[in-house]
């Protein structure tokens, strides 16, 4: 009989696995983590598809600012709906138009163009 995974024993496995890569997808969410470091606790640009219609110009999409260590629980967790109650519920984090990401996610987009340059 093989024993069902909790979500934090997935996370870890998640981790491991991911923890050198600077993109992850999974259900309606993207991140793009901060290339200059691999801490934990640093900080990810958090994407997230609102809906499966295409609205005038493409899909609508929001923003949010997530620690690193945040995004492998979500990637473990079954279900977009689960995903974004955990996140907001949990982690605080709140999805915000591109432009309204504040300093801190301009200078972490910066520092991701940056480093998809070289």
């Amino acid at each position: 009989m093989v024993k069902s995974k909790t979500p934090l024993k997935i996370a870890a496995l998640i981790w491991t696995i991911y923890s050198v890569l600077l993109m992850l997808l999974f259900g309606g969410f993207s991140v793009l983590h901060d290339p200059s470091t691999f801490e934990p606790d640093s900080v990810s640009l958090l994407r997230v598809g609102i809906g499966a219609r295409k609205l005038g110009s493409g899909s609508l999409f929001l923003y949010g600012l997530i620690m690193r260590k945040h995004v492998v629980v979500l990637a473990a967790i079954e279900g977009d709906e689960q995903r974004l109650s955990t996140m907001y519920r949990d982690f605080g984090t709140k999805l915000v138009g591109l432009d309204s990401l504040g300093d801190a996610g301009e200078s972490l987009i910066s520092r991701i163009k940056a480093a998809a340059r070289k």
